[in-house]
């Protein structure tokens, strides 16, 4: 089977979500009266990752975050892998990041409708272990890639900064470039701005509100991208399907 390119000029769609392992909560009580189901499994669920998957489909790469790996609450399934079979990915990759015994295992993940040219699996540093960031290659019509690293940071603003520092150091700026997650920080932050600052990436979705689902305040998803990237079209989708709007991004390579 012939690899599937990217193309200078080609239009992709790039999803990120965090599906909050595919527990609605639709307002900050829940967080109390409904914390059970994130130890739990529940028939909800199943149903909730069906509605993630239909929203996912029309994308071409989907960074998820808190997709659980196989645990007690997901009913031993891989969410990643699930939605990938639901949404019809050809290629998907997983990383687990915390593992909560049996109870609960959050963790990345990216479904592709290409193969990837490379995977890496980075473990970002901090005092209470358990963030992560996948790093996928796409081939490019010029022989290159597209590289998208698919993270999910601290909620501290001294873990933020260490695994910043770390991102950075990773990203090879000669190449087309796209970052994206969950931030857990948006713009006007130290670290947040320090980055931006270093990277010489621009903020394609600028300082949408994606957190609470319901009543957006707060800009903590975020897709950066290199000089490379023709941004078309950017920002959150009003899709309440988690605690997280999902971030929607149409580029093509300059």
């Amino acid at each position: 089977m012939a690899v599937r390119r990217i193309y200078r000029g080609e239009r992709i769609k790039v999803l990120s979500f965090n599906i909050q392992a595919a527990t609605r909560t639709r307002r900050y009580r829940d967080y109390l009266l409904h914390s059970w189901k994130q130890v739990l499994p529940h028939a909800s669920r199943f149903a909730a990752l069906e509605q993630i998957a239909h929203a996912v489909q029309p994308f071409d790469i989907v960074a998820l975050q808190e997709s659980d790996s196989g645990s007690l609450r997901s009913s031993y399934v891989n969410q990643t892998g699930h939605l990938a079979e639901l949404a019809e990915f050809p290629y998907w990759t997983h990383q687990a990041n915390r593992n909560v015994g049996e109870i609960a295992r959050p963790g990345n993940g990216v479904l592709l409708r290409r193969q990837p040219a490379h995977v890496v699996d980075h473990r970002l540093p901090g005092r209470i272990p358990g963030r992560g960031a996948l790093s996928v290659d796409i081939a490019t019509e010029q022989g290159a890639s597209v590289r998208f690293v698919a993270l999910h940071l601290s909620l501290g603003a001294i873990a933020r900064a260490l695994q910043l520092d770390f991102v950075l150091s990773e990203l090879q700026t000669d190449q087309p470039t796209i970052v994206l997650g969950d931030f857990n920080v948006g713009r006007g932050a130290r670290e947040f701005e320090a980055f931006i600052e270093r990277s010489k990436l621009n903020v394609a979705t600028g300082n949408a509100p994606t957190f609470p689902s319901w009543r957006p305040e707060s800009a903590l998803d975020h897709i950066l991208v290199s000089a490379h990237i023709r941004v078309i079209e950017a920002g959150p989708l009003p899709l309440p399907l988690s605690d997280h709007l999902p971030l929607a991004m149409e580029f093509e390579l300059q």
